[in-house]
């Protein structure tokens, strides 16, 4: 948990490095708002990190305390309480829990559980890590950072500071930057920084923090344990910060031989200084360690017990969101530069759900960039802001465009547009399932019969078909899950929202 460690230039580096007690200017043992803050634990630019207690329910907590030489920036405060008050809502077992944001006086700081477990850099000291151990921090920090992605929420910070791993307690990250546009500006000082070993070639350069830029450095933090070294040198890390070209992406086999061949493959993607040749998203990162596993597993070169701890992501079974095809206008601000420089783009929305859109660009930003949307739902001109992100891109000439996942959204303007969506969305189907006779007359008999059998040979008789143009028609109706086919008969299914089914009524004047 310590922040953004300063480390001194040796032979051999000794990645941790924390201040001596009492730097902080808060005297041990000093109680504020019910937490007394004891000694200092580590320290950051801007902050020290103390080890403490919350008093009432005798619990030990870590304090992080801005330094009293930022307490008269406005700004500095500002960003430093938002930090703490936006990570807050991340719940996840492998993100240190925020527990309070505090200001008194012109003291101010962030309350987060204590971490007993070593960071990386720690750890790294002491050795490199076993394959099983290096596999289950990265399948386990995938997940953390995945959640963090879904919600708008980059690190930008991945130091072997604020990553912690246990044997028995597993993996937890700390310190997220709250502004998942922020930038660092290595271009012009600091860079030679330790942390700037951990950070992506686009960051060095002075670029805003990204998806991309996390799946980086968690790479880096996974190839300093699993071979014992940096994946790029110094001379390297300059050519990041100068915009040079001409680095290869490293090979942790070649730095050590015992890192096998798919995990060393999976590294050198994950490290590659084009953000553009990375896996797109912490989900991809979680199939290709599956992948891993599942060789290692069938090599039986691994530890089978170790192996079996390893739990990447799952995703829960996803919910099927309805895609409704539109021609609305978008105004799209891509935000993988700050706020300031952001270019306002005009477009068209292709399709829409409840959860995303595909949108027509003619020049898509990168999968991984956080935009924002401004649309209006047509009739009623309802307006809709909503902040996602880039998941696809497709490139074929006649269809350019990019899909975008919506990740915060008003609870009014979801209401607003999962009720448009229905609502469309039943016109939709009543159309498709009324535009024959034959489709008519099915239909009334479904809507009488809602939850029960209909013989087929009921259905040929009234419809006066054959068999074989009414399976035909019957298909449309289970395409939208209306009815599920039998040997002698269909089960009629009751539409899943009332919209369609009042649709289906009105269709058949009922």
């Amino acid at each position: 948990m310590n922040e953004d460690l300063n480390f001194p230039k040796q032979d051999k580096p000794t990645l941790y490095n924390p201040p001596a007690a009492g730097e902080s200017g808060i005297l041990a043992g000093e109680c504020v708002e019910g937490f007394r803050i004891n000694f200092v634990i580590g320290q950051g630019p801007r902050s020290y990190l103390h080890e403490g207690e919350q008093v009432t329910l005798r619990r030990k907590v870590a304090i992080k305390v801005l330094k009293r030489s930022f307490v008269t920036d406005v700004k500095q405060i500002t960003d430093f309480l938002e930090a703490g008050r936006s990570c807050s809502s991340l719940i996840h077992p492998h993100i240190v829990q925020i527990y309070n944001v505090i200001s008194a006086g012109d003291l101010y700081f962030i309350v987060s559980e204590l971490v007993q477990d070593k960071c990386v850099a720690e750890l790294a000291d002491s050795g490199t890590m076993q394959t099983e151990s290096v596999l289950r921090l990265l399948a386990e920090a995938a997940a953390a950072l995945h959640q963090a992605h879904s919600r708008g929420i980059v690190h930008g910070n991945l130091a072997p500071t604020n990553i912690f791993y246990g044997e028995e307690t597993g993996t937890r990250i700390a310190d997220f930057l709250h502004d998942p546009f922020a930038g660092f500006g290595f271009k012009t000082k600091g860079w030679q920084s330790k942390r700037a070993l951990f950070l992506s070639p686009e960051q060095l350069g002075g670029g805003a923090a990204s998806i991309a830029g996390d799946i980086f450095s968690l790479a880096a933090n996974a190839f300093l344990l699993a071979t014992g070294g940096e994946p790029y040198n110094e001379e390297e890390i300059q050519q990041f910060v100068n915009g040079e070209g001409g680095v290869i992406s490293p090979v942790a086999h070649e730095a050590n031989p015992g890192v096998p061949m798919a995990l060393s493959d999976l590294l050198g993607d994950m490290l590659h200084p084009d953000p553009l040749h990375r896996p797109v998203s912490m989900e991809t990162v979680s199939e290709r360690i599956d992948k891993v596993v599942e060789t290692l597993r069938l090599s039986n070169t691994g530890d089978h017990k170790l192996l079996s701890k390893i739990k990447s992501l799952k995703e829960p079974c996803r919910r099927k969101y309805k895609r409704l095809r539109t021609d609305m206008d978008v105004k799209i601000t891509p935000r993988s530069t700050s706020e300031k420089s952001a270019l306002m783009l005009l477009s068209k929305i292709e399709n829409i759900s409840e959860n995303g859109a595909f949108i027509n660009l003619q020049n898509p930003p990168p999968i991984g960039t956080f935009v924002t949307l401004e649309f209006n739902l047509t009739p009623d001109g309802t307006r809709v802001n909503a902040l996602g992100v880039v998941r696809w891109i497709s490139r074929d000439s006649d269809n350019l465009g990019i899909g975008v996942q919506f990740l915060e959204v008003s609870t009014t303007s979801r209401k607003h547009l999962r009720h448009f969506v229905d609502k469309r969305m039943a016109r939709e189907i009543a159309h498709a399932l009324s535009r024959t006779q034959t489709h008519k007359i099915i239909l009334k008999a479904l809507v009488c019969h809602w939850g029960q059998d209909i013989p087929l040979d009921s259905l040929v008789k009234s419809t006066g078909t054959g068999r074989a143009l009414l399976s035909k028609v019957l298909a449309d109706f289970e395409k939208y899950g209306l009815i599920k086919l039998k040997l002698n008969a269909i089960e009629c299914i009751a539409p899943a929202t009332p919209g369609i089914n009042e649709a289906l009524h009105n269709m058949i004047g009922c």
